[in-house]
């Protein structure tokens, strides 16, 4: 858990200006992750989330993004399977 909530430091301090994640919940090797902000949505929204799986894999954390739930113009849920 430490290294996803250090991942999420690390998405924010470098995407800050046009998205915050922050981890909602987690049930097993499933986590929810929130990713609010004024996205590009011309560079496409799915791309905001699955950042957060390349900034994972940067402080050892294997995980997939397996759903995207809406949530609002400007709120996306990433649901992420940890991998290990």
């Amino acid at each position: 858990m430490e290294r996803l909530k250090k991942a999420i430091r690390i998405y924010n301090k470098y995407r800050g200006k046009e998205a915050r994640a922050r981890l909602v919940e987690q049930q097993g090797d499933l986590v929810k992750v929130e990713v609010r902000g004024s996205f590009c949505e011309t560079c496409g929204l799915y791309d905001w989330l699955e950042d957060l799986v390349y900034v994972a894999k940067d402080v050892g954390l294997e995980m997939e993004l397996v759903d995207a739930q809406e949530k609002g113009y400007d709120r996306w849920i990433g649901v992420y399977k940890i991998k290990k």
